[in-house]
């Protein structure tokens, strides 16, 4: 039962962060069908470039993080054309890559507020996550690593090196940015499975020193879960 139990958590890895968040993905399809044209979302970047745009003030709130010294859980987070933050995080450039309606989504996930506000124990924390009910999201606030940079500099000298033959300087440049927003979403989910990793294959190489002899299957599958679970 604990094989069965280990080896279906690591196969759905790689989803799992899908089919928390049906709830959230459904919302954002239909804010982006009600209120952008075609429904069709854009870069918060085109946004702030966009000279008949009004500089945008998305409100939204910040749960499970707090400084020791606070007893409040929740904070106010504003999302905005070019920065975000709150006193409590301080505050930070928004990524050009984030999508406008991947923003209002979180700014509009009242739900997990009100539940975690009024009720918050590990019962309604379990049946949000079942019930695929967390609107909100995580928001990355520090700027894309080195190594992130270094996979879209890569990109775009190659961009550039074809660019000669046609391509739109625009393009490769568009190109770059979400190849280092690809990166960088990869790395941060790495260093997430990084624990998992460890854990089983600790598990793995103790059935293995026991002579049991009857893991190597069990093993491959699961790496091969896990290396889905990085891809995605």
């Amino acid at each position: 039962v604990f094989h069965l139990c280990t080896l279906g958590a690591v196969l759905t890895l790689p989803v799992y962060d899908i089919l928390l968040k049906l709830t959230h993905f459904y919302y954002r399809r239909s804010l982006q069908v009600a209120f952008f044209h075609d429904g069709r979302d854009v870069d918060i970047s085109d946004v702030a470039r966009c000279s008949y745009c009004p500089h945008l003030l998305l409100g939204a709130v910040v749960n499970d993080y707090r400084k020791p010294d606070e007893d409040k859980l929740l904070t106010d987070f504003t999302l905005a054309t070019t920065y975000m933050g709150c006193p409590r995080t301080g505050f930070f450039p928004t990524d050009p890559q984030s999508r406008l309606g991947y923003l209002m989504t979180i700014s509009a996930a009242a739900p997990d507020t009100f539940m975690l506000t009024k009720f918050d124990v590990l019962p309604i924390r379990f049946l949000l996550s079942v019930l695929s009910l967390r609107l909100g999201d995580f928001v990355r606030l520090e700027p894309d690593g080195p190594m992130a940079v270094q996979v879209g500099s890569a990109v775009r000298r190659i961009g550039e090196a074809t660019s000669s033959f046609g391509a739109p300087f625009h393009n490769v440049q568009r190109t770059e940015r979400k190849a280092q927003h690809l990166a960088q979403r990869i790395l941060d989910r790495a260093l997430v499975a990084c624990p998992f990793i460890l854990c089983h294959l600790l598990l793995v190489f103790g059935q293995q020193f026991d002579g049991r002899g009857d893991c190597l299957a069990y093993s491959v599958i699961l790496q091969a879960g896990l290396a889905g679970f990085l891809a995605v």
